[in-house]
């Protein structure tokens, strides 16, 4: 096969990787739909009554699974909102018209509309949270609040360095990475992989061999590393690359300086995808926002500190106090 020196690392691949079911079949009480946006359909779930709040997905790429089953606790006193942007998931694929920014501000604005919503909570997470606060600026009214959980600030220079990362990976581990990562794209050059494919195995072996150290305080079982590879990350292989291409042109300095919307920050103190200074300059970036940091999570909060998180989100969006009328328009 033309790997030499590299077969030991060949051995500890995973190259079929298992499949797994969608999370979504394991969740009481969703409520399923597509509606029409711009000549695609976008997939979405609604659980729950009450002040209507949408999940801005993590990614590039990530899809709306990635929420599930721990935001079924918003929905005892929210009507939780979950979809996929197109190119994502179960929503249409559309490689030909492209992916931007813009577009999935177009879809997410449409999203509200069909759904017959006056005003929702828009709650993005990781890259979904630079995703909302673009909507918000452009769609300020259509706000009653902005929730920004680890989000990518739209700010430069707080990606976190090969330095902070090794803290909780060593140079062995990102070394073996390294060849894992060029094994899986040889290969699928030599046998012609979909990219789809390419990235599924890619994927699967990074979260196995201590790629998941990057996200998460404790190793996920077999189950989820299926899951990460499967349903959790199903996208366009198209759409990362353009997706990333159209964020890199964003810049939210100064943007929120007179932002009034309501906006609740959720930081976590050791979240090594960004530097150590980011969750400062996040808070800067919007002065008039409330902040909650947890320190015993890196970038999923939700999943390591749940009970936490859930108790601060949930309080957060009662203090809206608002009627149920005022929430809904006619369609």
């Amino acid at each position: 096969m033309g790997f030499g020196q590299d077969n030991n690392i060949v051995k500890d691949i995973v190259w079929e990787v298992p499949e797994a079911p969608d999370r979504c079949d394991s969740v009481v009480g969703l409520n399923k739909g597509f509606i029409h946006s711009n000549g695609c359909e976008i997939y979405y779930e609604t659980q729950g009554e009450g002040v209507p709040i949408v999940l801005l997905n993590p990614g590039t790429g990530g899809s709306h699974q990635a929420f599930h089953p721990y935001f079924s606790k918003a929905s005892t006193s929210s009507q939780v909102i979950y979809y996929d942007p197109r190119g994502v998931g179960k929503s249409e694929w559309k490689p030909e018209q492209g992916y931007t920014v813009q577009q999935a501000i177009n879809d997410l604005e449409n999203l509200r509309e069909s759904l017959g919503i006056k005003q929702w909570v828009v709650l993005g997470w990781s890259f979904g949270g630079l995703l909302a606060q673009q909507y918000a600026l452009q769609h300020p009214d259509k706000l009653l609040s902005l929730v920004l959980v680890t989000a990518s600030p739209g700010l430069p220079n707080l990606y976190a360095s090969r330095e902070r990362n090794l803290n909780r990976m060593t140079k062995e581990e990102q070394g073996k990475l390294k060849k894992i990562w060029e094994a899986i794209h040889r290969k699928a050059r030599q046998e012609n992989w979909e990219k789809e494919k390419t990235m599924r195995v890619w994927i699967y072996n990074k979260f196995k061999h201590a790629g998941w150290k990057l996200q998460f305080q404790n190793e996920p079982n077999e189950k989820d590393l299926a899951s990460f590879a499967g349903p959790v990350s199903r996208v366009d292989a198209e759409y990362p690359e353009q997706m990333s291409r159209s964020a890199n042109e964003i810049n939210l300095e100064g943007k929120f300086e007179n932002f009034e919307v309501s906006t609740l920050i959720m930081e976590s103190t050791h979240d090594i995808t960004f530097t150590e200074d980011k969750p400062g300059a996040l808070k800067e970036n919007h002065p008039h926002a409330e902040m909650i940091l947890f320190e015993h999570s890196l970038h999923t909060p939700f999943l390591e500190e749940e009970d936490k998180f859930f108790e601060k989100l949930n309080s957060f969006v009662k203090k809206l106090r608002l009627s149920s009328r005022s929430l809904k328009q006619p369609v």
